[in-house]
């Protein structure tokens, strides 16, 4: 099995750069406080919503061949989880 790092960086343009980093500020500002709203609403400490919007974009972008991804908090995901948690 071949491990290959950052594969998606052949031929990565330079001038894309501010773009790429200005989109990611973007996202993370948007994502990070939804994932930890989801961790509180589920009853578990926020910072795992942290972890969990954060980490995965992170080790997607180590590993992956892929140069498009679509990453996000999936709310139907969320609530299902949610549903099974016992009341209080």
């Amino acid at each position: 099995m071949k491990l290959s790092l950052f594969s998606t960086l052949r031929g990565y343009r330079k001038e894309y750069l501010p773009k790429d980093i200005f989109s990611g500020i973007i996202i993370a500002a948007v994502s990070i406080p939804i994932s930890m709203g989801y961790a509180q609403i589920s009853g578990i400490p926020a910072v795992y919503g942290l972890y969990g919007s954060v980490l995965p974009i992170l080790l997607f972008a180590l590993f992956s061949t892929s140069r498009q991804f679509i990453f996000g908090v999936d709310a139907a995901a969320v609530l299902s989880a949610v549903s099974q948690l016992p009341s209080s």
